[in-house]
């Protein structure tokens, strides 16, 4: 299991953050520390083993690999497409309204 220590930056209380912080496995609470020393330039994420806490799922054996890890690549495209699909709206639109708006001789907007 994985954490991203910025779940403590959303505390905004400093006794509130300490109380959660000293609340997980002694393993989180260090690489927090750790984090924080480093102006919080490091990698986020701190590993959970399963002898510190953290939880493993394993449905095939020896195999360690998620189940779903092979969705994460076709995730990254499907979004790529929706910002390219976003971009290419923005700028049918943006021709759409060049084409139907009045410019004089000068090419600015007559308003």
């Amino acid at each position: 299991m994985e954490f991203n220590l910025n779940y403590f930056e959303r505390i905004t209380d400093d006794a509130l953050r300490e109380e959660a912080v000293e609340s997980f496995p002694s393993v989180v609470q260090k690489a927090w520390r750790r984090w924080v020393r480093a102006k919080r330039r490091d990698d986020p994420w701190v590993a959970i083993s399963a002898a510190q806490g953290g939880i493993s799922l394993c449905f095939s054996g020896l195999d360690q690999t998620p189940l779903l890890v092979a969705s994460i690549p076709e995730l990254k495209k499907l979004d790529d497409a929706t910002k390219r699909e976003e971009k290419r709206d923005e700028n049918e639109l943006y021709k759409l309204l060049i084409q139907k708006m009045p410019i004089d001789s000068n090419g600015e907007l007559v308003f």
